[in-house]
């Protein structure tokens, strides 16, 4: 099994907070004139040259945890990107959707791949992952897991579909899967370890023989 990031706990907390307000309406390349890496945001990115890369555009203080669960199923498997928003103070108006977050080290990552996976959180009421992007057989492998291993799943992803040819995800050379998990999902696995432990575990088993 892979190894697991515990620094997990507790940072799910203020995951209950996300919607979808209105975000950055515009590029990276926009948001860069004003916004400041090391100080409003920072770039964690780890280039194994693995043939997978996963994404976290939204992590930090945005769509917290995500950047984690990204590390977490990257170990030192996988290619590993993360934008962190820094500040908590209207964290959401760094959100840059992935068809237009356009960061060089982002789009270079993505390029190198064959198949990337972008790690997302999404306001709902239930406990599930919509699962979408352009990678067909990967997304279905990961509902296959994922059911497997307990958890409910949404394929394809009809609210956020993840299918723009501009997304972070799928500008790897064989398109990509998008994973958008529920807060009330998120929340369950910061409170039950052992479920943590199976959302990881499902995800490296979907990603076998496509990834590794």
């Amino acid at each position: 099994m892979k190894k697991i990031f515990f620094v997990f706990f507790c940072f799910f907390s203020s995951c209950a907070n996300i919607e979808r307000k209105e975000g950055f309406d515009g590029y990276f390349t926009d948001f860069s004139l004003n916004n400041i890496e090391g100080r409003d945001y920072e770039i964690d990115i780890k280039d194994r040259g693995a043939v997978c890369s996963s994404f976290a555009v939204h992590g930090g203080n945005l769509e917290k945890g995500t950047d984690i669960l990204a590390e977490s199923f990257a170990s030192n498997k996988l290619n590993y990107y993360a934008f962190k928003v820094i500040s908590k103070k209207n964290a959401w108006e760094k959100h840059i959707t992935s068809a237009k977050f356009n960061e060089p080290r982002a789009i270079s990552l993505a390029k190198k791949s064959k198949i990337a996976v972008s790690f997302h959180a999404m306001a709902d009421k239930s406990e599930k992952i919509c699962i979408g992007g352009l990678n067909k057989d990967l997304a279905q492998s990961f509902d296959v897991f994922f059911n497997r291993y307990g958890f409910k799943t949404e394929y394809p992803c009809r609210r956020l579909p993840g299918r723009s040819p501009k997304n972070i995800a799928n500008m790897a050379a064989e398109g990509g899967v998008q994973l958008e998990i529920s807060v009330k999902l998120l929340k369950k696995l910061d409170k039950k370890p052992a479920k943590l432990l199976k959302f990881i575990e499902a995800a490296d088993k979907a990603a076998k023989g496509f990834c590794y």
